[in-house]
């Protein structure tokens, strides 16, 4: 069993309306495609991270290299979930 660092779907939507600041151009909200290449990240992964999954270790780093000058967004954007104990019957 291991610890798992996990993402909100809030707060991917979050990455995707301040990628704007990383990118360059006018402020607009990515797609998810976008975030997704910005990540470094397949569409596959970003889905499963949608839905509850683990955060793939490129993202993390990907995040942490291109928004280090705004940690305003960086800090509070994971939590990490403990493994679960199996209960025995």
């Amino acid at each position: 069993m291991s610890y798992s660092l996990k993402i909100k779907r809030h707060n991917i939507e979050m990455l995707k309306e301040e990628a704007w600041r990383v990118m360059g151009g006018p402020k607009r909200i990515i797609t998810d495609e976008e975030l997704a290449g910005l990540l470094l990240i397949s569409q596959s992964s970003l889905t499963r991270m949608k839905g509850g999954g683990k955060v793939p270790n490129t993202m993390i780093a990907a995040v942490m290299k291109k928004f280090a000058e705004h940690p305003e967004i960086t800090d509070g954007l994971w939590h990490v979930e403990e493994p679960q104990m199996a209960v025995a019957s």
